[in-house]
């Protein structure tokens, strides 16, 4: 019953996400799909072209993400959605915070 982000938040955590949480997941699996030369991408187009299945091929992309070159900066950004406050006043702290570590 669940969409395709939902379950696989599902599948990863055992528990069903927020409609947020799936959002959020749906929107940064289609920005990376659009990211047709990543070697996420490349590692799926290799997998299908062998005439793996489909689900082999999105296994391939998504373990592609495991690698410190390609997939650190989406686990950061997982991490960051994952750990943001809950009140606006506690959001805007939080990115001063973060916006200065990297100044």
């Amino acid at each position: 019953e669940l969409g395709f982000a939902a379950n696989f938040l599902y599948m990863m955590r055992g528990e069903i996400p927020s409609d947020e949480q799936a959002s959020i997941l749906d929107k940064i699996l289609v920005l990376l799909a659009e990211h047709s030369a990543s070697a996420s991408t490349f590692a799926a187009r290799i997998a299908t072209s062998t005439k793996a299945s489909p689900i082999c091929a999105i296994i391939s992309a998504l373990t592609t993400f495991s690698g410190e070159l390609h997939g650190g900066a989406v686990e950061n950004v997982f991490d960051t959605i994952y750990n943001l406050p809950s009140s606006e006043e506690k959001i805007k702290a939080f990115i001063d915070y973060n916006l200065a570590r990297v100044s």
